[in-house]
């Protein structure tokens, strides 16, 4: 991704257990990131990775794409990862 750099801020739509999330993190740090997914557990092993590579610029949270948490324009990149499951109404 081009268009990632340090400072960078990144929501990662669909992150799952956080591994790309993570190395993502590293990247635009000491910009932040935050990792949203349907799985709790996902987000439980990603919040465990995270705090054992000492990533204090990444969070994750459990969020549905439909009703996010965020104004418009709150991130300079967003991500999604194709999961097969279509962003339809």
């Amino acid at each position: 991704m081009p268009e990632l750099s340090p400072g960078v801020s990144l929501l990662d739509i669909g992150c799952g257990p956080g591994a790309i999330t993570l190395d993502l993190a590293e990247t635009v740090a000491p910009g932040g990131v935050i990792g949203i997914d349907q799985s709790r557990r996902a987000i439980s092993s990603a919040a465990d990775a995270a705090r054992e590579r000492g990533l204090p610029n990444v969070t994750f949270m459990f969020a549905d794409v439909y009703a996010l948490p965020f104004e418009e324009g709150n991130f300079d990149v967003v991500r999604r990862l194709a999961t097969g499951n279509p962003l339809v109404g």
